[in-house]
C-alpha cells in the first residue's frame, strides 16, 4: 500500500503516541520504581531518544499490566512496529545534525497494509458490545484506541497545496533556529521541484529590493506575493499536506495578530535558544545542495 508517510509526520504521531503511554503508565502502575521506568520510557519513545529500546522497556509494562487488563494488549502495535520500521526517522534525537535531513526513511507499503490488517483484527476483536463495555469500565483505554488509528492514516491522503511556479523561504542565514526549519522542510517535501531556499543576507534576497521588509522568514510565492511570519509558516504547512496541514488548518483558528505576536516573541530570543551556525547554509549532500540559492 503505497503511502504518503514521511519520518517527520511518523514522529509525531509516535510522540503522541509515547505521551498518551506515559500517562497511561503513570496512572496505572503500581507507585514505586515501576512507575517511575515506565514513564521514564515512554517519553523517551516519544522524544525518540534510543526509541526501539524504550519501546521494548514500554512492551513489557504494558505487558505485565495487560495480566489484569487483557485488553490493554492491543496498545503493543506501535512499540511492535517501530522495531520493524526503518530507524531514525526524522524527527528523532539520533538524526539531529546528520548531512541528509530526510536520511531516505520511508514507511514500507508491506508494513503499512500490515497495520490494516492488524486494526481490523482489533476490531474483531473488541466487537461493538466490548468496546462498551471497554468505554464504560475505563476511558483511558478508548484514547489509546483512537490513537491506534493515526498510525492507520495515509497522510497522503491530505494533499499538499501546490503552487502553480517556483517558490522561495527566505530565512536568516545566522539564525540557529531558522537552519533547523530549513532542514525540517528539506525532510518533510517530497515535491522538491518547487521550493528553494535562500539566505535572508545573499544575493538572491538583496535583488528583492525588500530592506523595508522586518527581520523575519520571507516567503516569495509563485505569484510574486511575499508572505511574512506567521503566513509564512501556515503556507509552508498547507503546501507539505498530510498531518502539517491539518496542523496548519487548526492554526488559523488564531487570530492573525495574536499568531504575529507569538511568531515575534519566539524570534526575539531565538539567539539564545539556538547556537548561531559557521555557515550562512545547512550542510546538506549535493543533492540537495542545488536547492540553495546564493
Amino acid at each position: 500500500m503505497k503511502n504518503g508517510w514521511t519520518g517527520g509526520q511518523y514522529s509525531l504521531v509516535r510522540a503522541l503516541f509515547g505521551a498518551y503511554l506515559c500517562w497511561l503508565l503513570v496512572t496505572l502502575a503500581p507507585p514505586g520504581a515501576l512507575q517511575y521506568s515506565g514513564a521514564f520510557a515512554a517519553i523517551c519513545f516519544a522524544v525518540g531518544f534510543f526509541d526501539r529500546a524504550a519501546a521494548i522497556g514500554c512492551l513489557g509494562l504494558v505487558g505485565y499490566l495487560a495480566l489484569g487488563r487483557p485488553a490493554l494488549l492491543c496498545l503493543a502495535g506501535p512499540l511492535l512496529l517501530i522495531l520493524v520500521l526503518p530507524p531514525v526517522p526524522y524527527g528523532t534525537i539520533a538524526a539531529i545534525g546528520r548531512m541528509d535531513p530526510d536520511g531516505g526513511w520511508r514507511f514500507p507499503p508491506a508494513l503499512f497494509g500490515a497495520v490494516w490488517i492488524a486494526m481490523a483484527a482489533l476490531y474483531g476483536y473488541l466487537g461493538y458490545a466490548h468496546f462498551v463495555e471497554t468505554l464504560a469500565l475505563d476511558a483511558r483505554l478508548v484514547v489509546g484506541i483512537v490513537l491506534l488509528h493515526l498510525f492507520a492514516f495515509d497522510p497522503g491522503w491530505v494533499r499538499g497545496v501546490r503552487p502553480d511556479g517556483k517558490e522561495t523561504l527566505f530565512y536568516d542565514g545566522t539564525c540557529g533556529l531558522c537552519h533547523r526549519a530549513v532542514r525540517f522542510m528539506l525532510a518533510e517535501d517530497r515535491d522538491p521541484a518547487t521550493l528553494d531556499f535562500a539566505p535572508l543576507q545573499g544575493e538572491t534576497f538583496a535583488a528583492l529590493d525588500a530592506a523595508q521588509l522586518p527581520d523575519t522568514m520571507v516567503l516569495r510565492c509563485a505569484d510574486g506575493r511575499l508572505l511574512l511570519r506567521s503566513a509564512s509558516a501556515l503556507h509552508l504547512g498547507a503546501r507539505l499536506g498530510g498531518y502539517w496541514r491539518l496542523l496548519a488548518a487548526l492554526a488559523r483558528i488564531v487570530p492573525r495578530p495574536l499568531a504575529d505576536f507569538a511568531y515575534d516573541r519566539i524570534a526575539a530570543v531565538r539567539y539564545k535558544l539556538f547556537a548561531r551556525p559557521k555557515d550562512a547554509c545547512p550542510i546538506l549532500p549535493p543533492a540537495l545542495q542545488s536547492r540553495m540559492l546564493p
